[in-house]
């Protein structure tokens, strides 16, 4: 389950909108919104502030595994362009192990997406074209 995943289903045990839990945290609604639908990630003190909107104390159990979760999904957040670049040149040396767990680190994929693009990447016509990106990037 993701960090979003938690909070709406929270939110709904809780009988309350988006509206309603932005406004017992002190954040607007979209931030909700965001969240739940995993288009952002947000930083400690906004999970503090939602998990406060919860009436969850500080260091309690409920407390401490919304910010379990939130914790999981943020060593799976996508990282730096250059980053990617870097993994992607690993593609090109066909360091196939290290190519694997750099995907997962990206991103926390469904095991059908993971072997979808698992399986791209190692096509010929996919890793010619990510030398040429990778000497382009390179030249910068």
């Amino acid at each position: 389950m993701t960090f979003g995943q938690k909070i709406r289903e929270l939110r709904i045990a809780a009988g309350l909108s988006m509206f309603e839990l932005g406004r017992r945290c002190g954040l607007p609604r979209t931030v909700i919104w965001k969240t739940e639908h995993g288009k952002t990630l947000p930083r400690t003190d906004t999970v503090s502030k939602i998990a406060a909107g919860f009436g969850m104390a500080p260091g309690s159990k409920s407390w401490k595994e919304l910010h379990s979760i939130w914790g999981g999904d943020r060593i799976g957040h996508t990282l730096s362009t250059q980053t990617l670049a870097a993994g992607l040149k690993d593609v090109a040396g066909n360091n196939q192990k290290q190519v694997q767990a750099f995907l997962k680190s990206v991103s926390k994929l469904s095991a059908d997406d993971f072997e979808e693009i698992r399986k791209a990447l190692s096509r010929p016509a996919v890793i010619a074209g990510i030398r040429i990106l990778n000497a382009l990037f390179e030249k910068k």
